[in-house]
């Protein structure tokens, strides 16, 4: 279930290439495996090998090798830590695709994004989710769509309608601060819940 987002970097750059900048890009000093780089980014080892190989030709990326095993790092290139600008920026069209594939899940009533999703990685919370009669397997392969996406895991919270409106009517501590947060954004709002943002 791939988010198929249809950006103008994926367009210039090629869906792999993206996602395994993102991985690099993210944690700079860090030294991967080409099985690392596979499992972080969903793409197949003969791919994320191939890539590599263009990479270091084209001196990109860094090879490493020790007597167990072979690992890669970013290369410091002016021209490639320049597109760390753009590249963790999701476009509108991640959100829409986001958007459609929350909708298959289960019955989703209210969906808030906030932190990775807004270049926030401080905030405690990525996704906020209210749903009823979610399918686990369509849910959990979301979220690892969305990781792979986004170059890093996502914290998020599920709760039913009926718990929702327990805790929001409560006054809940943590679900104020969610609506009430100033840097979020309402991906879907059925609940069509009054807030200042």
């Amino acid at each position: 279930m791939s988010l198929n987002v249809k950006s103008p970097l994926i367009y210039l750059l090629g869906s792999d290439k993206v996602k395994l900048l993102k991985i690099f890009l993210r944690d700079k000093s860090q030294l991967f495996t080409a099985e690392d780089l596979a499992e972080k980014t969903h793409i197949s080892l003969s791919a994320i090998k191939a890539e590599l190989r263009q990479a270091i030709k084209y001196h990109i990326v860094e090879e490493h090798k020790d007597k167990k095993h072979i690992s890669y790092s970013l290369s410091p290139i002016e021209e490639v830590l320049a597109l760390e600008q753009v590249i963790f920026r999701l476009s509108e069209s991640f959100f829409e695709a986001l958007s459609q594939k929350i909708e298959k899940v289960g019955q989703v009533e209210l969906c808030i994004v906030m932190g990775l999703f807004l270049q926030r990685p401080k905030d405690r919370l990525d996704l906020f989710l209210v749903a009823n009669e979610i399918n686990e397997k369509k849910f959990n392969t979301l979220i690892q769509d969305i990781e792979s996406e986004l170059a890093q895991e996502i914290t998020y919270t599920v709760l039913s309608t009926k718990e929702f409106e327990y805790r929001k009517n409560m006054f809940d501590k943590f679900v104020s601060d969610v609506l009430e947060h100033k840097h979020s954004y309402r991906l879907i709002d059925k609940l069509t819940i009054s807030s200042d943002n």
